[in-house]
């Protein structure tokens, strides 16, 4: 937990509201302010895995499209509702109980696959909240994403989150769990591994180097029930609806996905200006 920590500290801290650096990144000073804010709730470190900025770059997988390209392919149509009236506070957990992945955290491992993962987890929350809560086990497979969509980026190097929505629109997406699972058709390659210092010593440490992008195969793992095409989610409409309100829009808000790939599962109004810590 201490690695993500601190480079959610980095992400939020290395600049005050005027964009000038206010600590340097990877900095004791920075360490050290985040821990002398009273209200924190958690407690910032320095881990032994990340001892540069170029191995932090190393893990964020997410790429940005061009702001013509993403107007193109997903258009934005904008309306303002001053009339609505907003929630004080909103949990998706809570309001989508029975929708399991909503809750699911899932490990990318030593692959710079979080924009993968970001899309895929999403994707099955959609399912689950499309479906009324009747579709409450199915998880969409970063491995088939990561692999077999070619427009979407360059695999374990990085990847578009918004492509990756095409992709899935376009080709459908089979199931995937976590690694050794044997309930999907394509479960997630490579083992869980040490993101977290001392916390995550169960697992073994993350490898140096990222692991190469899985092939693209066209079959599910050898026991599974289902032929592949057979097992595609497709046919799914979509939106990405972003929701912002007042001056600074959410002030506080809880995540499950994987950094920097995250999607928003709640919020409340409160006026708090901590960096956030991501587990």
């Amino acid at each position: 937990m201490r690695a993500t920590i601190l480079f959610c500290a980095i992400a939020i801290h290395l600049a005050d509201s005027d964009g000038k650096p206010k600590h340097e990144a990877l900095s004791d000073e920075l360490v050290d302010y985040v821990n002398s804010q009273v209200e924190a709730t958690w407690k910032a470190a320095k881990s032994e895995r990340f001892k540069t900025l170029e191995e932090i770059r190393s893990v964020l997988g997410t790429m940005r499209e061009g702001q013509n390209v993403k107007e193109f392919r997903r258009p934005t149509i904008s309306h303002e509702d001053i009339t609505l009236e907003l929630p004080r506070e909103f949990d998706a957990r809570e309001h989508w109980p029975g929708c399991r992945t909503i809750h699911q955290i899932r490990d990318q491992s030593g692959c710079g696959s979080c924009w993968a993962f970001g899309a895929v987890t999403a994707m099955s929350d959609r399912v689950c909240i499309h479906s009324n809560q009747t579709l409450v086990n199915v998880q969409l497979s970063a491995t088939d994403l990561l692999a077999c969509c070619t427009t979407c980026g360059f695999g374990c190097v990085g990847g578009w989150v918004g492509m990756a929505w095409d992709y899935w629109r376009d080709n459908g997406i089979v199931t995937g769990g976590e690694y050794k699972d044997n309930h999907t058709c394509l479960p997630y390659p490579f083992p869980p591994c040490r993101h977290h210092g001392a916390k995550g010593a169960e697992y073994p440490p993350c490898p140096e180097r990222l692991y190469s992008t899985p092939q693209c195969v066209s079959e599910c793992q050898k026991g599974y029930a289902r032929k592949y095409e057979d097992d595609k989610i497709r046919d799914f409409s979509y939106c990405i609806y972003t929701l912002t309100y007042g001056q600074r829009g959410r002030k506080e808000w809880t995540s499950s996905r994987n950094f920097p790939c995250l999607k928003l599962d709640g919020s409340d109004d409160t006026d708090k200006k901590l960096p956030i810590s991501v587990d």
